[in-house]
């Protein structure tokens, strides 16, 4: 029984890894180098002579800025829809077993869509908005091998 301690790091790290890395490709690439595109196509329109530059370049500079800082925005002003908390969990052959205040959950993996790993965590999809992360230096061995097993 491993048990899970999320503290604001790594529910921002998660929320920011996800908002640009766990997407689709294109929808990902977007989010990625949308923001900095429009900011250079702003700084290219104020020094080329485009017919209204003034109007086309500010309103691309201003989006182009949202759109790169817009997942940091959505941190800092939204930290308590982020907060996961504290829960022991117990992963054996046939599923996993969560244990919080709340009351013991017990899920079989037939459960799941699908299981991911990613950079530092276990990503154990329930549908496309319900995902469990799961901090891989946080689980025993015992558990990495079999949630290894079920990728």
């Amino acid at each position: 029984m491993s048990k899970i301690i999320f503290g604001d790091k790594e529910r921002q790290q998660i929320y920011i890894y996800n908002y640009y890395f766990w997407q689709s490709m294109p929808i990902g690439t977007l989010r990625l180098f949308g923001g900095p595109l429009m900011i250079g196509l702003a700084i290219w329109f104020y020094i080329t002579e485009v017919q209204n530059p003034l109007l086309f370049g500010s309103i691309l500079l201003t989006y182009g800025i949202y759109y790169t800082i817009r997942p940091f925005i959505f941190v800092f002003f939204n930290r308590e829809k982020l907060d996961i908390g504290m829960f022991e969990i117990q992963v054996d052959k046939n599923g996993i077993s969560i244990i919080n205040e709340s009351g013991d959950k017990t899920y079989d993996f037939t459960k799941f869509k699908k299981i991911r790993k990613y950079k530092k965590w276990f990503a154990l999809y329930f549908n496309s908005k319900s995902i469990l992360f799961l901090p891989e230096n946080q689980l025993n061995e015992s558990e990495k091998v079999i949630l290894n097993a079920r990728l």
